[in-house]
């Protein structure tokens, strides 16, 4: 039995892990071509059947990566990985519909307990923002009777390594602290061919942002038990920051036929500049019956406004991005041993979100249905598996309006006897 453990252990750590050099291969969205991205959940598959739930109900059987001060629930050596696939249907008014399909590494992590039942800290890897995007448009410059084909592409984004660490203070009140490490970067190019029966040439204008630097937050929690039911209310809060990176721009001209470069001129050469990221203020509260039954409400937002990103694309204004998170989980029986769906957890829940940025006088809005499910395995490990469908964006206004079906799976190994080596006398 020891070694089916490990050897399943094995196989989903070979695949997790191999699954980071998907961080490259983001989720697509032609929205991401916006500011800095798309800004990622960090919530693990388990918590995202739910929408993300996670400032106030902290979870003894997956990983509590949204409030730092409930990282003490994972009072084992544990290791949690995930993937996301995503199928995205795209429309404008005037066009041909889009389908494209995508997939990232949603985390990798670990945890481990620095005092029994009262103290845990956590380190991970996961996407911080995605930037993934490709289409085209006709354009006619000023002053010029000649038409251009325009094609604007980016990719990449910012990644996270985070460390946490979190504990109880006084009579289920706790504290927790998170530090986020932001690194790597994403490209934009902007493409011009003129439109004419031989093109020779085209124009490039690429722009290369990477960042380097640290963002820090915290999270406060109070957990009350009231007779057979407990009650959660959380809190999280990261700190404005001036995050230093570096900025690379420049132009090309090259042929159409064989992509060779012919001029090339660059503007900024990898110039030090500072991208700020906002404050993040989020608040929570769960109630139910431990073992048994739970409902949560989450509340997130950020101020963009001072976000300055130059862009091929720019939206009219950033402005204040607002996220709300209804869900919960049910499970019949959590420690029944004898009957294996007894012990299945099942979690459904609804997302509402204003986005921070403002096209055609239209604050672009999404909207996701939620559900997913845990199946235990080996003592107090996990298969988790999260489904998300909604849309983002309205094709009113000659805006474009994002159908999409994500797909979530995560393994979470909470049982210490996988990290020990057997012993024998």
């Amino acid at each position: 039995m020891i070694r089916i453990k490990r050897l399943v252990f094995r196989v989903l750590l070979f695949v997790l892990l191999s699954s980071t050099g998907t961080i490259a291969q983001s989720t697509y969205s032609t929205y991401s071509i916006l500011g800095i991205g798309d800004i990622v959940d960090p919530a693990v598959p388990a918590a995202m059947g739910m929408g993300g739930l996670g400032i106030s109900n902290g979870s003894y059987w997956y990983l509590n990566n949204t409030n730092p001060a409930l990282i003490y629930f994972n009072r084992i050596a544990l290791f949690s990985a995930g993937v996301l696939a995503e199928t995205k249907n795209i429309s404008q008014r005037g066009f041909e519909p889009y389908s494209a399909g995508s997939g990232n590494l949603s985390h990798i992590a670990m945890a481990f307990p620095l005092k029994k039942n009262r103290w845990s800290f956590s380190m991970g890897l996961q996407p911080y923002s995605t930037v993934n995007y490709a289409f085209f448009y006709n354009s006619t410059p000023t002053n010029s009777p000649d038409n251009s084909l325009i094609l604007n592409e980016g990719r990449g984004g910012f990644t996270s390594i985070n460390l946490t660490v979190g504990g109880l203070v006084y009579k289920g009140l706790s504290l927790g602290i998170k530090f986020n490490y932001l690194f790597s970067g994403f490209e934009k190019t902007y493409t011009s061919t003129a439109i004419a029966a031989n093109p020779s040439y085209k124009a490039v204008y690429l722009r290369r942002q990477s960042v380097s630097d640290l963002i820090i937050g915290g999270g406060l929690s109070y957990q009350l038990d009231l007779g057979d039911y407990h009650l959660g209310v959380g809190l999280i809060y990261d700190l404005n920051a001036d995050v230093n990176g570096k900025e690379f721009i420049r132009v090309e001209q090259r042929t159409t036929a064989t992509n060779r470069l012919i001029f090339a001129d660059t503007l900024n050469d990898n110039q030090p500049n500072s991208i700020n990221i906002p404050a993040n203020l989020g608040i929570g509260v769960s109630f139910g019956k431990p073992r048994k039954w739970m409902i949560g409400l989450d509340y997130k937002t950020q101020d963009w406004s001072n976000l300055d990103v130059p862009s091929s694309a720019s939206p009219d204004r950033f402005g204040r991005g607002n996220k709300f998170v209804l869900g919960g989980e049910y499970v019949v029986d959590a420690l029944d041993v004898k009957k294996y769906i007894n012990r299945i957890t099942f979690r459904a829940g609804i997302t509402y979100e204003e986005k921070p940025y403002w096209l055609a006088n239209t604050q672009i809005k999404e909207f996701g249905i939620n559900f997913g499910w845990t199946l235990p395995v080996s003592q107090f490990s996990s298969l988790d598996f999260g489904f998300v469908i909604g849309n983002r964006g309205t094709t009113d206004n000659n805006l474009v309006r994002e159908d999409f079906f994500k797909v979530y799976f995560g393994a979470t190994f909470n049982d210490n006897r996988w990290f020990i080596r057997p012993k024998f006398n």
